[in-house]
This record gives C-alpha cells, structure tokens and sequence, in this order.
C-alpha cells in the first residue's frame, strides 16, 4: 500500500483550516521571534483567546509541556516561518502572505510542487493527474487511497481500480487517523485551487493549477503526452521521418488532457503553455467538433501530440489550430495561432504540403474582440481561415457550416 501522509502526517487537520493557519501567522507576526516550545511563549494566551476551541497545548511547565505544534506545524511545513521551536521567525513566504502582497493559494500551490513522500513519490502530482484525466469524477478518500495510490504511473490501469473499489463496496473508517490524514492531503489540493470539494468527493477545480503542480519538477518529454487517450498510431506510410509523433483522433470521449504522472519537474515554457491549452476543457471541445467535422466527409483526423490540434491528409490537406478566446487574449491567441501553423505545417512536411490550408478554430465570435483590419491581416495575409464555434457546430464568417473538402483557393 502507497500510505500517503501529504504534509500532514500527524494528522492535525483543524491546524490546516485557512482561517485558523492565517489567524496563527498573525499572532507568531504580533510576537516575533517567538517560541511554541515554551509554556509561557505570549503566543499560546493570544491563540487561545482567538480561537477557544483549539487545543493549543497538554501539560504544564517542564517536560509535560506538550504544545500542539509538536506533531506538525503547517506554518513550518508551508515555509511561513524559520528557525526552530525556541526562536522562530516569519519567512519571506509569511511575511508576503501577511502584508497581502501573496495569497494562501500560491502558498500552497509553491508547497505541492515540490512536495515529495519520503518513498520519492510526488502523491499531490499524482493526484492532480487522475483528476485530469478523469475531470467529472468525484474521487472519495477510498478511491485515492486504493485507486490513485496504489495505480501504475501512467495512471493507464486507473478506471479498472476504481471498477473494483465499487464492486467491492469498499469503505474507510470514518474519524480514523487515516481518514483525517487523506481528508487533510485532499484540502490541501483544495487550498491550492487544483481540487474542490463537492458532493461525494473531490473533483477538477481549476486544470491550469493541476497541471502546473504535475509539471513544475520535470521536463516532460512529448511521447509522455497522452493526450489522444484513444488514440491508435497514423500508419507506418503516413508517418515516416517525423520528429513529433502524429496519432488518430478517434471518436468517443476524450479527456481534457492525460499526462505521465512519472514525469514531473521544470517544464520549458513554450511546452507549459501547451499543456496549459490543452488542460482547457473548451479548447478539447474545438477539436472534438473539428475532429467530428472531418469524420463526417470520410476523411481520418489526426494531431501532433507535442504540435497542431487537429489535421487532416487523406480527403482534404488541412491543418486546424484551436484558440480559447476571449476579450483580454484575442489578439494574442491570434499572433500564436500566426507562428503555429506554418510552423507545423513544416515540421510535418511529410504529411502536409505548401497548400495545406491553416486555418485557426476559435472558441467563438471573436469580431467584436479584435479590429477587423487584423482579422483581414491573418486571412489576406497569413493566408489562415478563421472559424468559430457556434453552439455544437464549427461555422466561418458568414455563418456556414465548416467545410472540410472546400479547395484551398475558394
């Protein structure tokens, strides 16, 4: 068994809730440098008299002294504070989350980066991985436990865990330690803003916040990026010669994004930002409907998965780039789709031609977003079509179906 502990190992679960852990800051802020260690420390009357109903220390003066910070300090385990328990001192950390110029949130999500368990495993990014690529599910303690934990690391054997862990009823003590612990492991993810708690469990909260967790420590190498899931490999005589690996688009429900939870650490940022795209659910839903589009002309879709979205080499020549848009990243997500598709289009020479038509798929109307002088700059110029979502459909400008077999030169 995995045995996940997370930063709370002693299982201390009402020192991690936000109010009470920013409440404490402020009092070791108030009595600086200060000592959790010593019975008559000025922190322990502050604390209690701000939060009552905390057990803050056992025992009295001398070696019966036994503070609560003894079996795990979240301030510590944060980096809020430095020093030891007789002489303790705000960090940088504390003192940014003090004067506001931090949230608790980034606090958190800094900590589960680099958070290891003592066997190496990085259980938060674990986590966060099977949250991605199950994005509905409502994971309960049992299922990270005995599904998550204990699953291969390409997570690849994860839905049949979760299978047996119903039908086998299993069930966790409710108020065990190990119940407190897994509960407390999950709010953190919950503080970071990758998780939620709902009804029935955890879900997917926030899949950039997810994915930045999964990927801070390592750099994640393109053939670890799963993100077809159902995906079957182009054959050999479409495929010879490339350097980023091209796979089929199959139908069914595919997930916002599948990634090797092995693969963890510092990513380039040119490679994040495509994680960070393709983690958006609204971006996965542009190239089920370009994928469906082409499907229904009889041709097959395919996409690069370190490169383009959605491409197509048998009934048309097209390349698709999808592009979430909105007021404030219009213009931007325009200028990256401008350097993305020639680039492609030249990368895969040996599936795509100079007429390959470019064409950038947008999560909707973007005219009153961006001058129309530059939509005419990205058509005229560029040479790329732009279309758009509308409801369950792709449409161009004059509200027309998206047509995959259209010749270039219309």
């Amino acid at each position: 068994m995995a045995n996940w502990v997370g930063l709370d190992s002693a299982g201390v679960e009402q020192l991690w809730d936000d109010t009470l852990l920013l409440g404490t800051l402020e009092v070791m802020a108030e009595n600086q440098p200060f000592s959790s260690g010593d019975p008559y420390s000025p922190i322990y009357p502050d604390l209690i008299e701000r939060f009552p109903d905390v057990t803050w220390s056992k025992g009295g003066a001398g070696t019966d002294f036994r503070p609560i910070f003894r079996r795990g300090n979240p301030l510590a385990k944060l980096g809020l504070i430095e020093g030891h328990s007789q002489q303790a001192y705000l960090s940088q950390f504390g003192q940014e989350l003090i004067s506001g110029e931090t949230t608790l949130e980034t606090i958190y999500q800094l900590t589960l980066r680099s958070f290891s368990e003592r066997d190496g495993t990085r259980s938060f990014a674990k986590m966060c991985a099977a949250a991605i690529k199950l994005p509905q599910h409502a994971f309960t303690l049992v299922d990270v436990e005995f599904g998550v934990a204990e699953a291969n690391d390409q997570l690849t054997d994860l839905v049949e865990r979760l299978k047996l862990i119903r039908e086998r009823n299993l069930r966790f003590p409710a108020g065990s330690r190990r119940d407190r612990v897994l509960r407390s492991f999950m709010n953190a993810l919950v503080s970071s803003g990758a998780l939620v708690n709902v009804e029935g469990g955890w879900i997917l909260a926030d899949p950039a916040v997810a994915v930045e967790i999964i990927a801070s420590r390592s750099e994640i190498p393109e053939q670890m990026l799963d993100v077809g899931f159902h995906a079957v490999p182009v054959p050999a005589s479409r495929n010879r010669g490339l350097s980023f690996p091209v796979v089929v688009v199959s139908p069914g429900a595919r997930p916002i994004a599948t990634i090797r939870s092995d693969a963890f650490a510092v990513i380039d940022s040119s490679q994040r930002s495509l994680l960070l795209e393709r983690a958006h659910s609204e971006h996965e839903r542009l190239i089920e409907l370009a994928a469906a589009s082409i499907r229904r002309s009889g041709g097959t879709p395919i996409e690069g998965t370190a490169s383009f979205d959605v491409g197509c080499n048998d009934v048309a020549s097209l390349l698709i780039e999808a592009k979430h848009v909105t007021d404030r990243n219009a213009v931007s997500q325009f200028r990256k789709a401008v350097a993305q598709l020639p680039e492609y289009r030249w990368r895969h020479r040996n599936l795509f031609g100079p007429e390959t038509r470019q064409i950038v798929a947008l999560s909707t109307d973007p005219r009153s977003m961006i001058e129309p002088d530059f939509m005419d700059f990205v058509e005229t110029d560029r040479d790329i079509e732009i279309i758009w979502r509308d409801a369950d459909r792709l449409v161009d400008k004059q509200g027309q179906d998206f047509q995959v077999e259209r010749p270039h030169s219309e």
